[in-house]
This record gives C-alpha cells, structure tokens and sequence, in this order.
C-alpha cells in the first residue's frame, strides 16, 4: 500500500524516525545492538504492530493517526485498522492483504474495494527491490561516516537504548543534512487530498495538511527511546523531534511530531482470510502520490 493513504499515515513519522536514527548508527555496542534489532525484527514470519503518530504545528494538532497491522509473511497476508484524525475530519479504514490482492474496506461498511494493482509476495524475492541489500549496506556505511561526532551522544542499559540531543548537540552535518531532507519531506507532503472520484472507499473528500518549510530550518530536539526484547527483537520504540522554520510567507512554525512503535505477538500473530464470494465488491486503480 505504497500510496497516499499510507503516505499520509506513514511519510513524517518514517521521515523524522530516519532522522532520530541518525545517532544510533555509530561504530558502538549501542548501534550493533540497535542494527541487530531492526534486522531480527523485519525477518519475522508474523507479528502485530502498532504505530501511533502525532504532528502539531506551534501547538495546533494537525493529524493524529493510529495503525494498528498484522502481517504474516508464510501465508502473504496482512490486515490493518487504521484511524486518522486532521482538524476538521476523521477517516477509518481496515486495509488487506491476501494472495498478493490488496484490499479496503471503510469501516462500517459492507463493501470491499479491491485494488487494480497486484501487492509484491511477501514471501519470495518478489519484495528486495524494496530493501535492496546492496544499497541498505551503502546508507550504513554513510550513516556510520556521518555520525562518528555523535557515537556516544547516546545511553545503554540493558535492553534499552536512549538518545536525547537538543540544537546545540546536533553536530553541523547533521543539521544539513537534516534541513534538506525535511525541507523536501515537507514540500512533497505539504498538502495531500484524496478524492472520491479517484477513492471510492471515501466518504467524502479527504485533506492532510503539513507546513511548507522553505527556510531558517533547525533541528531542535530529537528523542528516541527504544526497548528490545531479551532475545534481541524490537519492542517498542518511542520518539518525539522538535522542527523549527519559515514557510514561504514567512511564517514561523515549531512542528512537533511524537511516534510510537510497538511489536507485539511475534511469532503468535494468526490473520483471518476473508471470503468475498457474495459480498459486494468494486475495483479501483490506487493513484501515485507523486
């Protein structure tokens, strides 16, 4: 579901969680533990996730949303309820995945909408263009170059890996790179509408709104909080980032944003297929984000 309903779920909360990354990938026991997470938890064969996300823009809530997914990779299937909530309207969805057929439902409603466009095997090499090793070994090692001024920015204990960094921590590299990619991040998402006409599970048109951040960009605080299992999985991981800059009128804008990620019934999670045979059915082509 690669498209703009989970752009507008997903792009901020992957955008500055990349950033909050950042002071993890050091040359440390802290990042190899870290590393060793991530890469355990994206092999499961099954698991819940749960990811919650909030933006606000100098105090005033801009979106708020809370995805809760099951996913079990042997039998290529997903489900997800999803709820997000702008300034002015909410949206409820349940999203699927069975025998590569996406799928969504309004919730509430009787009617299923399937997509024209196949989902990659989650099972098979159909989905490393996703997650090209090559490449993700190469931002690695750049992360790792670029973040050796902050490899002990950074707190361990036991099963728990804590960064907290303000303006003045972030080294300058960071900080141009963080501008450019929020810069670009913003713009690109600034302001998202999805139509009925081109998505029919839609009650009514549907808008998410973000600041376009033009200039005076700085990275004021950045937090992550990430708990691993004893056997080494993720478990839930916690981060807030603090933006500040001007959009093109001029106008300043702090936008906070504040995620949580938490994996649960790993290995136990059971996805239940759904039987369409009889049930009303219209099929839709999901249009690209850009």
């Amino acid at each position: 579901m690669k498209k703009k309903v989970w752009t507008i779920v997903a792009a901020a909360g992957i955008l500055f969680t990349g950033a909050g990354t950042y002071s993890i990938l050091a040359d440390s026991p802290g990042y190899e533990s870290y590393k060793v997470a991530v890469k355990k938890t994206h092999t499961l064969d099954n698991a819940t996730t749960e990811l919650q996300m909030s933006i606000t823009d100098n105090g005033k809530l801009l979106l708020d949303t809370n995805t809760i997914m099951k996913f079990d990779k042997k039998q290529d299937s997903a489900e997800g309820a999803v709820k997000i909530k702008t300034l002015d309207q909410e949206l409820q969805l349940n999203a699927i995945v069975q025998d590569g057929q996406p799928i969504i439902q309004r919730t509430g409603e009787e009617t299923y909408y399937l997509t024209e466009e196949k989902h990659p095997k989650m099972n098979t090499s159909d989905g490393k263009k996703f997650h090209d090793p090559a490449m993700m070994k190469l931002g690695e090692l750049v992360m790792n170059a670029v973040t050796q001024p902050i490899q002990d920015d950074f707190k361990v204990d036991k099963n728990t890996i804590i960064i907290e960094m303000n303006n003045e921590d972030i080294p300058a590299i960071i900080h141009s790179i963080g501008q450019q990619v929020i810069k670009m991040g913003f713009k690109a998402h600034s302001e998202i509408e999805l139509s009925t006409a081109e998505y029919p599970f839609l009650a009514e048109n549907f808008v998410s709104k973000l600041p376009m951040l033009e200039r005076d960009i700085t990275i004021e605080k950045v937090f992550v909080q990430a708990n691993l299992t004893d056997e080494g999985y993720l478990k839930n991981q916690d981060a807030a980032f603090t933006v500040r800059g001007k959009d093109q009128s001029g106008i300043a804008h702090e936008v906070e944003i504040n995620v949580s990620i938490a994996v649960t019934n790993v290995n136990k999670t059971q996805i239940d297929k759904i039987n369409l045979e009889g049930k009303v059915v219209e099929r839709f082509e999901m249009k690209k984000v850009h």
